[in-house]
């Protein structure tokens, strides 16, 4: 022996079996390793060689011992014979599967229901694995070939025999080793049989095998189950140990199914998935077209399904099971009844598609059908839901139909009002299902036997039941609310009488069945003469309940001929005596004959009367708003019957006294009007004899109110041109002036065409102004002018409230150049047109009417700049040149005769030895010392006059104080402010310093000792976070707060920041990412301390109609702005003190605080409807008001007492010591807010003062504006705008075109008037939704055309899927449109929803959206180009579909909060979204809800406001779902991953081109959009290729129009290296195709990949460019280092790759993940060169490598 072998000792040991016999174990090596030995001796059905089996896996032993018996008959027992042993070499598959069968069974877990299915399932198999069954040596050999392919994608490395003989299981067995091999088998075989078990017997689906009753089925269902079908039943192997869940398709986690149809869950997937491929190639449609049907069946590469026809019952079966497989969780029998339906409507489908048999229909029509059934079948459901016995109706239009025949109305069901409110509910909850079905054209309608007469049939029950359900609605309100304003109590009028209801329902019961005949029912003549009728019988009704006729001769009550009896009933007295009757003819109870006279009717009766037909006024109203279509092509009998209706009742020949009832029986004015402008809105010319009469009936009924009835008609139709030329004003103005003739009328007979004039010269005249303010501001801000604040400037507040109208004409600054021109030149010839036309005709109402638009709309100082601009305006003569020449007007003249006598004074006086010469000023006035203080300053005298001339009238202190203040306003400390926001703050000063309200001790502090305020909360100030936080402490959320702003934001869950918001206040960024929060973000932890001081963040961001607490609207904003000017007043002495107050940080506080004052008057401005020169005024009215009232808000007699310095401490102010506050009210501690409960305090206090103030606001407004006019040397003007009849020498009055009344200004109302007119009356508080709603009209208006927006982004998607984005940037929607819209209606269509989305895009824009993205809110509508349709993040399309959707759904959860339906974007209809557009709709119901009552000879108005909120939500906001927002459509740019992952999955059949094909690809495209389209036509192939991959040698033209049928899409692929591709080649052409697309932009100079993040844009210095080139020219594969670094660029975003990350290893990381070529590492092993020059490439030079690499390549200079 060699003294250095080596050797192996090897113990062999044998051990006794405990089944008999011995075994052996052998042990070697240094730790005695046990190894298992086989005895050699083979065992029955395991006969294998061992040393054949450790070369083999588990799964080649199964298929080495299938393969040697296949041709072989086995035994109907299964055992093999003799000879056959011989040949089997391995093992028994058969019997081991047997054996595996128990174990493999014993794996799969079932539902709880189904439990006893394991059973069933041994037995099953058992019969099939035993040949019970004509299919069991079919499913025996394909259930071998599934297990031993299942086994085959789970190979495991270790040698399974060597592992083991390793185990130790062996001895513990007490077995052999080949049984503990055969072990082994039958795991592992029982586990993929536990796999293959759980999806061939889901659903128990192996009943459907072993069935008698359909003979098809088993063939079928092997057919399915054979191995050559993986790409249709695929089984995914096992991916852990453990229980293997059995295949189940219903979504409930206790309850299971049995399918009907062989894996037919399988086969829907499958036809859903290529249905799908097929629409985004096609694109949808709202019906079947045949052409995609073909395609559909010829893309279905299995026979078998399209050989199943009609009458076959697996056709049955598969329907069955489609409907259950869709909606499991509906019940059986209404999924049956359903599976009946669309059995009836497939085989009507294909006939109606292909006029062939109906029989031959095949499964892939039923799978369409249902497709297009499937929201039928969610509605039957909801129906069922409703109503359990329309379980087997069958689909949901009949379903509907039974539903609403409940509804029927009858006096059973409506006998009181609780049974008809009860009717009104069921009807509203069924309004948007019925008008959802209605609206859409569905499978039923178009297929189904008598389906148009059905939907006919519902729509004709729908409308009446509707007209019934308004007409009941109006009726049964609880009447309107009245306020006692003196004990400051609201009453409401009582309900309908019951008899008078009895009659009502009765006559709605008539009218619903006239209505309801399919004969007349449909004819709108008929139905408006029916819904007349109607009406009039219940006037009729109601006088006669009230006792407002006789009942002897049916006649009416006069004054001097009515008696009442002792029972309480009345009659004529001459009735009464003629009949001499002694018993009451009415309820026959004995009566005494000594009649006495009484009254013709009680208060009461007349306003019960008025009240009810005011409710038939407001019901017409809106069923002809309602009702009637826009584009009705009005008959002369339906304008007569509407012609009727306005006349009112005949009325006899009477004395006045006997027309006191029939005034409240007839329409009133505001009917009139909203009848005329629904018949224009309906297609009523302006000037057809329609108009003349209704003209003529209103006045035959009104003669008294003849002037009225003409304004009336005047402005109806004016109001009609405006609205409808919206966008053309300028243009339409013009057409109006060359078509207005005033030499041809008759003075003595006024025409409907004279009122048509009028109503156009008018209109041409309001655009016309709009035009001059344009024009001056315009020049104003280019440097004419002197800059004031008010008029001459940019006003927001005027003209988009005070004039719908104006609306149109804001656009002109958001034009282009051009446009800006082509409307410059148009401004100007309607200048000029009018100022001919005035030449022409010489009447000064035009010129008069024109002031009054422009004083009214934009102030005065609009009109001082006409004296330099447009002197044509003013009549002639009317002004003089003092008054033309006059600068600004001086708003303190409001003040009166105090004011205006010291000014004159001071004008007049030399000296101060003069001023006891001041005879006329009222000293005892309380305003006399803020008045001289006013006085001294405008005149620019000697303030040490002060002292002199408020001599016994202030204290020394006093008198100090007020010269202190005027000496710092001479000094000019605010001298960067405009003037007139600086006379704002000056008034203020002066009077916090003066007044004695208590209110003003907090605003004087703030002015003169603001250090005090600074841990105040200041009123009008954000709610603090400690209110916050008691809000949501019950729900455990954790407040946070902006850190620019300060704005609370509350987080629920675990409390800490996950996404990234926008603040609602400053529009900083607020929350976090990854429990990360962003800069400045804080948690908040003492919220006590938190909301002191001044926390509004950015002026910008505060919005219209704002409230805080007790003060909303104009009072808030009002009282704002007093808070603002102290504040700024503030800052003249206390600069730091005020810094410390304002907690926004800003460079300069006094410029941020006079912003948001300049804020707080432009918003006044707009809550009151006025001008912002108008707003400026009404804060110096509101100080004047606060001066003139005592602390109880009662005005201020004339006299008060003097306090001397002396007097009590607690009269002195803490401020001023020495100043004496007059009048204080001890009870009231609102001196200070140092707690929010006295900030609430104060701000109530001051809110009764600003109810006083806005008491008969507009008549005080309009006096006090007349006065400043009068006494401010404007005394011509002020004739002109308030002076009905202005006194001007030669001005016509005669003739309806001199009729003053013609040419009086209002304003229109709007939703924000509306707003105003709520505050005023104190109301908002009552009515906290509809202030809300009116507060975001301007945004409701926008939600109907939601899904016009879905369109576009359903248009987008469906284009851009399938081509590359590269090709598209900057691209115009017009060039988009031209290229790939192929029909005019597709055009039109895209082009009407595009105009749509940029109309929303600018309002988003003008109104600041908080969350418009700042890279996006600069961008004009005008600007959109295409890629800002395609819904990305943040792109134009998907901000403006997530303004509209969370505006409805604020809306809803606003009006509506119980609210529990949701939707998703995909789902949403018409009818779904709220379709009202505010300035229309809302104001047409308040218009409605306005009630006039005439009491002792004066009208009074009642507004109805909470009936108006009620009517609103009912009508535009109830059974309106919510949108789920994660719904919004996102469209994913596919960067290739997924193609990646796709070409992986089959790249062993793929091969790339060959060089000179890929060369000829990259040298002869020359065009973007060939290669656009050749990408585009093979990505719609690789999406067929997904679904099953044809044969690899298959020419890719062939494939297209053979397979695909794709012929219409060949020709994009005209290069002839493209023609000759095989489909191997897919992966390399398309990686080829996306190289050259992104290489040619480069060379034209654009950039390829605009999407990808700017950080990773970053260029190369000229020197770095030097260094690195030569590193790129040495890399080893330069084609494959650019093709793999265009692939690792695209998929930036998506992978979160870093810019700083280096570029070889983010190449790595590709490779690490399988996406990219490995190949490429070795092609960027040149890059650590730069490495060692301390230059390594990052990810953030990533493209300019690229582009250097590409540009080397292609030969160019770099």
């Amino acid at each position: 022996m060699m003294k250095d072998a080596a050797f192996d000792v090897v113990l062999i040991t044998r051990l006794p079996r405990i089944s008999g016999g011995c075994g052996y174990i052998a042990s070697f090596g240094d730790d005695w390793k046990p190894l298992h030995l086989d005895e050699l001796i083979p065992t029955p059905g395991f006969p294998g060689d061992i040393f054949q089996l450790q070369n083999r896996t588990v799964s080649e032993v199964l298929q080495c011992s299938s393969s040697c018996f296949e041709d072989k008959d086995l035994k109907r027992d299964g055992s093999l014979s003799h000879s056959e042993k011989e040949q089997v070499t391995l093992v028994d598959t058969l019997l081991l599967i047997r054996k595996s069968l128990q174990k493999g069974i014993l794996q799969l877990q079932d539902k709880p229901d189904n439990m006893q299915r394991a059973t069933k399932r041994i037995e099953i198999l058992h019969g099939l694995l035993d040949y019970k069954y004509e299919v069991s040596e079919h499913f025996i050999r394909i259930l071998q070939d599934r297990i031993i392919s299942l086994l085959s994608v789970q190979i495991n490395r270790d040698n399974w025999v060597i592992v083991q003989a390793f185990s130790e299981h062996f001895v513990a067995e007490g077995g052999s080793f080949r049984h503990m091999l055969w072990v082994h088998l039958e795991d592992t075989v029982a586990s993929a049989l536990a796999q293959v078990l759980s999806v061939i017997d889901g659903d128990n689906n192996l009943d459907n095998l072993i069935t008698d009753q359909c003979p098809d089925m088993g063939k079928l269902w092997l057919e399915i189950f054979q191995e050559d079908q993986k790409t249709l039943l695929k089984i995914p192997p096992a991916k852990s140990s453990g229980k293997v869940y059995v295949v189940s398709t219903t979504a409930l986690q206790d309850a299971s199914r049995t399918c009907r149809f062989p894996f037919g869950w399988v086969l829907k997937e499958r036809l859903h998935c290529l249905w799908s491929t097929l629409t985004n190639v096609t694109g949808p449609s709202v019906y079947p077209q045949k052409e995609d049907m073909d395609k559909f069946e010829d893309l279905l590469p299995w026979q078998w399904m399209k050989d199943i026809r009609v009458k076959d019952e697996l056709f049955a079966c598969f329907s069955e099971d489609l409907v259950k497989l869709t909606m499991s969780g509906y019940p059986s029998k209404l999924n049956e009844s359903f599976s009946t339906t669309l059995l009836e409507l497939t085989p009507r489908l294909y006939h109606d598609l292909t006029g062939e048999d109906m029989d031959n229909a095949s499964l892939p029509w039923l799978f369409v059908a249902y497709q297009y059934m499937q929201d039928n079948h969610q509605l039957l459901y909801n129906f069922y839901l409703q109503d359990k016995d329309l379980i087997a109706v069958g689909e949901a239009t009949k379903a509907l139909r039974k539903r609403i025949e409940s509804l029927r109305p009858n006096e059973g069901i409506m006998k009181d009002v609780t049974s008809c409110q009860n009717w009104l509910r069921s009807v509203k909850s069924l309004s948007m299902t019925v008008e959802l079905m209605l609206s859409e054209t569905s499978l039923v309608t178009r297929l189904q036997e008598n389906g148009e007469s059905l939907i006919a049939e519902i729509g004709l029950f729908w409308q009446s039941t509707k007209i019934m359900y308004f007409l009941m609605d109006h009726l049964l309100q609880n009447g309107h609310m009245e306020t006692d304003m003196e004990q400051n109590q609201t009453k409401t009028k009582t309900e309908m009488p019951k008899k008078l209801l009895i009659l009502v329902v009765r006559n709605l019961i008539a009218m619903w069945k006239n209505l309801n005949d399919p004969e007349t029912g449909s004819d709108m003549e008929n139905v408006i003469k029916k819904v007349t009728a109607t009406l009039t019988k219940c006037g009729k009704n109601v006088c006669n309940i009230f006792m407002v006729k006789c009942g002897y001769c049916d006649k009416e009550f006069t004054e001097d001929d009515t008696a009442k009896v002792e029972c309480g009933h009345m009659f004529h007295l001459s009735c009464l005596r003629r009949h001499d009757v002694k018993n009451c003819r009415t309820c026959k109870k004995e009566i005494n004959t000594d009649y006495q006279p009484c009254e013709v009717v009680d208060k009461e009766t007349f306003m019960n009367v008025n009240q009810f037909r005011r409710k038939c006024h407001s019901f017409f109203v809106e069923f002809m708003w309602n009702f009637v279509p826009t584009n009705a092509q009005l008959t002369d009998k339906i304008v007569e019957e509407l012609l009727n209706y306005v006349r009112g009742p005949a009325i006899e020949a009477k004395t006045q006294e006997n027309l006191a009832l029939e005034v409240y029986l007839k329409p009133d004015s505001i009917t009139y009007s909203l009848v005329l402008k629904i018949l224009l809105r309906c297609g009523m010319e302006e000037s057809s004899p329609q108009l003349q009469r209704f003209m003529d009936a209103a006045l035959s009924s009104n003669k008294d109110k003849t002037e009225e009835l003409y304004l009336m008609i005047v402005r109806s139709l004016e109001d009609h041109i405006h609205s409808s030329n919206q966008g053309c004003l300028i243009q339409k103005a013009q057409e109006c002036l060359s078509t207005c003739n005033f030499s041809q009328f008759n003075p003595d007979d006024v025409t409907a065409e004279d009122l048509h004039t009028l109503a156009k010269l008018r209109f041409a005249v309001s655009v016309a102004s709009d035009v001059i303010h344009s024009v001056i501001t315009e020049e104003s801000s280019a440097g004419v002018g002197d800059g004031h604040h008010g008029g001459a400037q940019p006003e927001q507040g005027g003209p988009q409230v005070g004039h719908t109208r104006r609306q149109g004409t804001q656009e002109y600054h958001s034009l282009e150049t051009n446009e800006k021109l082509s409307e410059a030149n148009g401004m100007q010839q309607l200048l000029q047109s009018l100022d001919n036309f005035i030449t022409e005709f010489k009447n000064p109402w035009i010129q008069i009417y024109l002031l009054r638009n422009l004083y009214k709309t934009y102030g005065f100082s609009i009109v001082r700049h006409l004296c330099e601009r447009f002197k044509w305006v003013y009549p002639y003569g009317s002004f003089t040149d003092q008054e033309a020449s006059e600068e600004r007007i001086d708003p303190f003249i409001m003040y009166g005769d105090v004011y205006e006598c010291l000014r004159l004074a001071l004008l007049s006086m030399e000296t101060s030895e003069n001023i006891s010469e001041m005879k006329d000023v009222d000293t005892s006035s309380v305003c006399f010392p803020v008045c001289t203080a006013l006085a001294l300053v405008k005149q620019d005298s000697d303030i040490s006059l002060l002292e002199k001339m408020t001599e016994g009238r202030c204290t020394d202190a006093q008198c100090g104080n007020l010269g202190s203040i005027c000496q710092k306003m001479t000094e000019s400390p605010l001298a960067e402010m405009s003037p007139s926001l600086a006379e704002i703050v000056f008034h203020t000063a002066l009077v916090v310093q003066q007044s004695s309200a208590p209110e003003v001790r907090l605003l004087r502090t703030l002015c003169f000792s603001p250090g005090k305020a600074k841990d105040f909360f200041l009123p009008t100030m954000s709610s603090s976070v400690y209110e916050v936080k008691n809000w949501v402490k019950s729900t455990g959320e954790t407040v946070w707060e902006c850190g620019e702003c300060g704005e609370p934001v509350i987080i629920g869950d675990c409390g800490r920041p996950w996404v990234k918001q926008k603040c609602i206040r400053c529009n900083q960024d607020v929350g976090g990412e990854m429990h990360v929060a962003v800069e400045g973000f804080n948690k908040i932890d003492n919220e006590q301390e938190r909301g002191r001081g001044h926390n509004l963040g950015d002026p910008d961001t505060q919005q219209d109609q704002e409230g805080e607490r007790n003060l909303f609207g104009a009072n808030f904003h009002l009282v704002r702005a007093l808070i603002h000017s102290s504040l700024i007043w503030g800052t003249l002495d206390h600069f730091e003190e005020i810094e410390e107050i304002v907690q926004f940080e800003s460079e300069n506080v006094t410029e941020y605080l006079c912003r948001h004052l300049e804020k707080d008057v432009e918003l006044l401005a707009s809550a009151l409807g006025k001008s912002n020169e108008d707003a400026e005024i009404a804060v110096h009215f509101f100080l004047k008001h606060i001066m003139e009232t005592k602390s109880g808000n009662e005005e201020v007699e004339g006299h008060f007492e003097l306090k001397e310095d002396n007097e009590s401490e607690d009269q002195q102010d803490d401020n001023f010591p020495g100043l004496s506050c007059h009048f204080v009210d001890k009870h009231m501690e609102i001196h200070t807010t140092e707690t929010e409960e006295k900030r609430m305090a104060w701000e109530t206090s001051i809110y009764q003062k600003l109810q006083t103030f806005f008491m008969d606001f507009e008549e005080s407004f309009s006096g006090m504006h007349n006065t400043i006019l009068q006494k401010g040397g404007w005394k011509a003007l002020a004739q002109i705008v308030f002076s009905p009849v202005p006194d001007m020498n030669d001005l016509p009055t005669t003739g309806i075109f001199n009729l003053p009344l013609m040419w009086r200004y209002e304003q229109r109302m709007t939703t924000q008037l509306l707003s105003h007119l709520i505050e005023q009356k104190g109301e908002w508080k009552n009515l906290p939704v509809l202030t809300e709603l009116l507060k975001n009209a301007a945004h409701i208006r926008y939600i109907r055309y939601l899904p016009h927006v879905l369109s576009i982004q359903r248009t987008m998607t469906h284009h851009f899927r399938n081509v590359d984005l590269q090709c598209y940037e900057n691209v115009s929607i017009d060039t988009f449109v031209k290229e790939n819209m192929h029909t005019d209606a597709e055009v039109k269509v895209l082009k009407n929803n595009v105009n749509i989305l940029k109309t929303i895009w600018g309002h988003l824009t003008t109104s600041k959206y908080l969350k418009m993205p700042k890279a996006l809110g600069d961008k004009k509508k005008e600007d959109l180009k295409i890629l800002d349709l395609l819904p990305t993040q943040n792109s134009a399309i998907y901000i403006v579909t997530e303004y509209l959707v969370r505006m409805q759904n604020d809306c809803i959860n606003l009006a509506n909060p119980k609210e529990d339906r949701y939707i998703s974007t995909s789902e949403v209809r018409h009818s779904h979204v709220i379709t009202c557009n505010p300035e229309q709709d809302f104001l047409t119901i308040a218009m409605s809800n306005i009630d006039h009552v005439v009491e002792d000879d004066s009208e009074n108005t009642n507004y109805n406001f909470k009936n108006l909120e009620r009517q609103i939500v009912d009508r535009f906001f109830m059974e309106k779902p919510i949108i789920k927002v994660d719904t919004i459509p996102l469209f994913e740019y596919n960067s290739g991953t997924s193609l990646r992952a796709f070409f992986t999955k089959v790249e062993d059949h793929l091969e790339p081109l060959n060089n000179n094909d890929r060369n000829c690809i990259l040298n002869d495209f020359r065009f973007l959009n060939e290669i656009s389209a050749a990408l585009s036509t093979l990505r719609i192939a690789i999406g067929f290729m997904q679904l099953s991959f044809p044969q690899p040698e298959e020419y890719l033209m062939t494939y297209l129009k053979k397979d695909l049928k794709l012929e219409d899409r060949t020709h994009t692929l005209g290069l002839p290296v493209l023609r000759t591709s095989r489909v191997k080649h897919i992966q390399s052409l398309w990686e080829v195709l996306s190289l050259r697309q992104s290489s040619l932009l480069i060379e034209m100079n654009q950039n390829p990949f605009f999407m990808i993040a700017p950080e990773f844009h970053e260029e190369f210095s000229e020197e770095e460019a030097d260094a690195i080139a030569p590193v790129l020219a040495n890399l080893a594969n330069l084609d494959l280092f650019i093709t793999e670094m265009h692939y690792t660029i695209l998929n930036i975003d998506l992978k979160n790759i870093s810019h700083v990350w280096s570029i070889r290893d983010t190449l790595q990381a590709f490779v690490d993940l399988g996406e990219i070529n490995e190949k490429v590492l070795e092609s960027v092993e040149s890059l650590r060169e730069l490495e060692m020059k301390n230059r390594e490439l990052e990810m953030k030079n990533s493209i300019a490598v690229w582009k250097m690499a590409v540009q080397m390549k292609r030969g160019l200079s770099a």
